[in-house]
This record gives structure tokens, sequence and C-alpha cells, in this order.
């Protein structure tokens, strides 16, 4: 039986008996405990070990035992609340607890932030909203998103503040000089979580299977044939030549996943426990590149936070606090930035109840008109924004003279701040006597809604090489297909094609800037606002260190051990 059955027990008899000596028979005890005479001895003896009662039996049959309790359930409770958090066993503690809400803050968070448990440093995250899948096909959440790069490896991945991929699985990789043969050469001794060698034929087997599945076929639309010519190497053959293949096996949907336990990888940290309300990484101890500091990393769903409360007002999808201060020292802010992705507004020129025209005009008024800046968001969360990406900055303005089809229909997704944009640039366009009808985006039918969509409001997670990221958004995005005008569309995938055959970064970047800005030109495409990210920390947590997607890097971060004068 689980302690939380035994404390409920042995409050059912501190309320009968107290904590005063008293006699008692076992006729007496089954009828508190509900059970049989036989099982009040199994429970007695169970008291007694635990030093919670003292007992003294008498023989014969209805005679009266001796019993005291010694301690109040309530204080019994607590100590037992308090043990499970050091263990790490948030959900026990809360079944246990049954707190008022203050309390239960006040419990909970002396427990999170970096901590030493068993000789090993461990990092505890409270968390506002519970996590949903982790498998990289799947994947929505920004958060999601960070943890996956931390349990799943891929050939290449991305290092924070370096735009270049680099290597993972793969030690290297080569290409001929037509970029059309790619050899990524792979380490030896390469393990999933589970100890068990990632042989090359696996990795061989996951890559033709993500060339094929239509969630990640976009990153191998250039890809003929995927072989392994030696057992250390992955060779790529291609259609023609794609100098962004190291960007795009660095992507989340080209990680690799375990090919019959998909919830297992190779990334640096191992997921270990996965529920409602927790979510375990662990070290993964054969590790093929530097290892972590820290040994566990635990992300504790904070009941009081996901009731939904924080998803209307949205500040801490931009915000992550690391542990609970000392009493009167706040926790600072260590790391501050503007996110690289943007909340943008995109038009269905494809449908041509818009013209390019009403398009530029409409983004030009909600740019002049002050409508972000009118949000009613917590301020510091999000920041108006005239580029797509640093030195990408807008095209020259548009008439500011609305001349809008008296009805159009706006798709928004669930995330806060774009409802409120939805229905402030509602209330706005309702002011100069036009009608906007808001359709929420609905999982599993977004194709069918944006066929018959005026305007989308979406936001766009940019990660640590932007360039790469916005020219697969115009290959993955089922907007894209969507939205463009086939004389438009044509045109712009090929320009993608010839883009992609050239070695040079810098003149690849630079292209697509300027298809970027044609875009937004023609009106498809606005930016809006991005994100500030802050993440903080009180002391014994270090080498906090943003990354891309507004979270921080794992694998820098450490907790110095407490070391007694």
């Amino acid at each position: 039986m689980n302690t939380i059955q035994r404390l409920a027990q042995y409050q059912k008899l501190y309320s009968e008996v107290g904590d005063r000596p008293c006699g008692i028979t076992a006729r007496r005890l089954a009828e508190i405990f509900c059970c049989s005479e036989r099982h009040v001895r199994t429970i007695i003896r169970h008291f007694e070990q635990q030093r919670w009662i003292t007992w003294q039996a008498h023989s014969g049959r209805g005679k009266q035992a001796q019993l005291q309790c010694l301690h109040n359930p309530e204080t019994l409770k607590q100590q037992f609340i308090q043990q499970m958090l050091r263990q790490g066993s948030p959900q026990s503690a809360l079944r246990l607890a049954h707190l008022d809400t203050d309390d239960l803050q006040h419990l909970l968070m002396p427990h999170m932030g970096g901590q030493w448990q068993a000789e090993s440093p461990t990092l505890r995250i409270p968390f506002y909203r519970e996590l949903t899948s982790l498998y990289p096909l799947n994947i929505r959440g920004r958060a999601e998103k960070h943890l996956a790069h931390n349990i799943y490896a891929g050939l290449t991945r991305f290092v924070t503040d370096n735009p270049y991929p680099q290597p993972d699985l793969a030690h290297h990789w080569t290409h001929d000089a037509h970029g059309t043969r790619w050899d990524f050469m792979l380490h030896t001794g390469l393990h999933w979580h589970n100890g068990q060698p990632m042989s090359t034929e696996q990795i061989l087997q996951i890559l033709r299977q993500l060339a094929d599945d239509a969630r990640s076929k976009s990153h191998f639309h250039s890809v003929k044939q995927i072989s392994s010519p030696h057992p250390l190497c992955i060779r790529f053959e291609l259609h023609r030549a794609d100098y962004w293949l190291p960007y795009r096996l660095a992507k989340m949907q080209c990680l690799l996943t375990h090919p019959r336990h998909p919830e297992m990888g190779a990334g640096p940290f191992k997921l270990s426990l996965f529920t409602s309300r927790l979510l375990r990484l662990e070290k993964h101890p054969y590790y093929h590149l530097r290892h972590p500091y820290l040994n566990t990393i635990e992300c504790w769903i904070d009941p009081l936070q996901s009731s939904g409360e924080n998803e209307e007002n949205g500040s801490e999808s931009a915000r992550i606090l690391i542990g609970k201060p000392p009493r009167h020292s706040p926790a600072q802010p260590i790391q501050r930035q503007t996110s690289l992705g943007f909340c943008y507004l995109a038009v269905n020129l494809k449908r041509k109840w818009l013209r390019a025209t009403q398009a530029q005009q409409l983004q030009h008024f909600i740019h002049h008109s002050g409508i972000t800046s009118r949000l009613p968001v917590e301020h510091g969360i999000i920041s108006p924004t005239d580029s797509l990406l640093p030195g990408w900055p807008l095209p020259a303005p548009a008439p500011a003279d609305l001349a809008l089809p008296q009805r159009l229909t706006l798709l928004y997704p669930p995330q806060p701040e774009l409802k409120m944009m939805a229905f402030q640039l509602r209330r706005e366009l309702e002011a100069h006597g036009y009608q906007l009808r808001l359709l929420a985006v609905r999982h599993g039918h977004q194709q069918a809604q944006l066929a018959q969509a005026d305007l989308l409001l979406g936001d766009r997670l940019v990660g640590d090489a932007p360039e790469a990221t916005l020219e697969s958004w115009l290959r993955q995005d089922m907007m894209w297909p969507a939205f463009l005008a086939e004389q438009d569309a044509v045109p712009l995938y090929a320009a993608l094609d010839h883009l992609q055959g050239n070695s040079d970064p810098q003149w690849r970047n630079q292209q697509l800037k300027t298809l970027y800005l044609q875009l937004m030109q023609q009106g498809y495409l606005t930016p809006l606002f991005n994100y500030q990210y802050q993440v903080s920390t009180p002391n014994r947590v270090n080498d906090i260190k943003l990354t891309a997607y507004g979270w921080f890097d794992f694998c820098q971060a450490w907790v110095p051990p407490v070391i007694e004068n």
C-alpha cells in the first residue's frame, strides 16, 4: 500500500482517537479502517514501524489494546511532501498535498532551479503549460522544439550564435565540384540512449524514410539517392546542386529517432520520464560529443499556471524563470534578446478577391495606424517591427487610403498575441466600414481553411540560421501554394532552385533577401512584431545562454556544488 493510502488511514485513526493514550479493540479499528480484523494487524504493524504510534496489545478476544498517536497527520504529510519533492516526484507530492493555491506555490518553488541530488547536478524549471508530443515530425511548440533538439541528434546541428551547420552524428562532410554528391563521414562509436550501437544501416534506413515522409520530404527535394559506400559514410546524390543540404539536415524534421522506439534518440539528454506534470531528461552516458555538465533537467508543469490564465495573456511564452529567488532578492533577467522569428500578416492573392495594390494598402494601414502598439499585451513581451530580419527592411509604403472589398476573411492561430491582433484588426476595419470574418485555425484542416481565407496571421520561428530557415519556409509551408498566384509562384520556385546551386552562402543570403523583398512589394507578406525573449534566474545557475528559440542552452548551464566550510 502506498504512502498516500497509509497516511489517509492514519488520519482517520487520529481524527477518532486524537493524541492521548486510549484503549481500543481490533473490531473498532476495523470499523475505522473499513477492513477486516486480520488486516488491522498489518496496518498497526506498519504504523509502529514508522513510529507513528505506540501500541500495547493484550491477549484475549475482545480485550482492549493501549494505543497512542504520536504525530499530527498534517505534520507527517508535510514531511512526506518535502521528501517527495527532494526526490523529484512532484506528481506524488501534489496528490498528497491538496493545498490552497498560495500554499502550493510556497511549497513548490524552493525546489526549483539548481539543486544537487544524490551528488549530481540537477536543474528544475517550472513551466506554464502541459507539454505536447516531442516526436520531431509532429512538433508544433517552441518549448517542444528546444527539448527535441536536446533529445535527438541529426547528421548536422546548429550551435548557438553560429549561423553555419556543425558536425553532429557526422564527424565531417565533403562534396564534389558540382555540389551534387555529398559524403557525410560518421563518428565512430555512436549509441542510442539505451546503450545499443547506432549502426550506419539504421541511419541510412531512417534517412530514406524521412525522404519519403510528407512531413520532411521538402528537405530532400533535390535528393536522388541515399546510400552508404563505406561503413562510416552516408552519401547523398542529388538531381541538382544544393548547398543548403547541411543546413536542411540540421532541421527539426531531419532529427533521427530509434527505428522501434521513437521516444529514443542519440542527443545529449535522454528522456527518462514524460507525464502531464513532469518531464525529466538525464544525461546520455554514451553521447558522442562534449558531455553537458548537468546530469538531470526537469520541467515541472505548474498546475496553477496551466489552468489557462497565462495562455490568455501569453507572457510566459516569451519568459522563463529558473527557480525561486531568495527572499528579498528577486530574480534578475540575465539574458534578453529580440527573437529573429516574427509574427506576420499574409495575403491570399491566388483567390483574386484582393488585388496586390489593396494588399499593400492594408499593410500600410496596419503599420501606420499603431494597431500593434495598442494590443493589450504586457509591456516588454512584443516589439513592433519594420523589418523581416535585421537589415531586411519593409519596401516603400503604398498609398495610405484604404479601398478594400467590403467583406474579408482572416485566419488566425491560437497564440494569444495573434488572437488579440485578429480582434483588434477587426475593430479597426469596422471603424472604416469593412467587415472582417475571423476563423480560428483548426489543426488538421489548415489546407481547406487557407483556400477560403483572404488573410492569415502567423508566427514564424527562426532558428540559428535565419536565411536557411526562411528558404525552407517557402518550400515547406502549405500557405505559399495556397496564397501565391501562379504567375508569381513559378518564377519564385525557379529562383529558389537557382540560388541553392551557388556555393557562396553570402550570395545565397543576398538573393533570398531580394526574393522576400519582392514578396513584400507584391503584397503577400508583412512582418508585424517580434517577441522579446527573457530568461531570469536566481543564484546557483551559471552560464545561462539564450538560444534562437528563446530557451537556454542545456549543454552550457551548470550548477555549483554546495561546499560547506
